[in-house]
């Protein structure tokens, strides 16, 4: 997949718009009703293989970045679009990773890890590519692109936790 520019997702007027993401939200009732007594530990890593290619605007943008994103909630998805991004602020858990590419470098694949906590109902994952460039206009950002997106769930027997002095 080929990002092209980025956007204001506030709905607002003279919104940022510095990030192109392309988000989906995962129900996890099912996966947390096979674990009922918490007897397991269960995570989540999305994974994915970003390349950057030359572009026209590489000059104006020397700071971005490319990331996947991992935010868990206990909350309607109805919830996470009326209140995007500020929602952000009611994640029960966040797991992130962020890679900088120049044009031409190898590929490269990154993965972000979230415990998924007992109350979490809803995953919201993400993959981005961010200017880092403070902006309320679109930036096109056409030389990154994204491959072999994986979402895997984990599940470990839960170790007892033991204190030492």
């Amino acid at each position: 997949m080929r990002f092209l520019e980025t956007a204001n997702v506030t709905g607002k007027p003279n919104g940022g718009a510095s990030a192109c993401n392309v988000f989906q939200i995962i129900d996890l009732t099912s996966l947390q009703q096979q674990n009922p007594d918490h007897k397991s530990q269960l995570s989540l890593t999305l994974s994915a293989t970003f390349h950057r290619i030359a572009a026209a605007n590489d000059a104006d943008l020397p700071k971005a970045s490319a990331s996947c994103t991992i935010h868990l909630y206990q909350v309607e998805p109805k919830f996470i679009k009326e209140n995007w991004p500020i929602v952000i602020n009611d994640a029960l858990a966040i797991g992130k990773k962020s890679v900088r590419l120049k044009p031409g470098d190898d590929p490269k694949t990154i993965s972000a890890s979230c415990l998924l906590e007992p109350e979490a109902n809803i995953a919201l994952i993400s993959i981005n590519v961010n200017s880092r460039t403070p902006s309320t206009t679109p930036i096109k950002v056409g030389g990154y692109h994204v491959d072999d997106v994986q979402l895997t769930l984990t599940k470990r027997p839960k170790l007892p936790v033991r204190a030492t002095q």
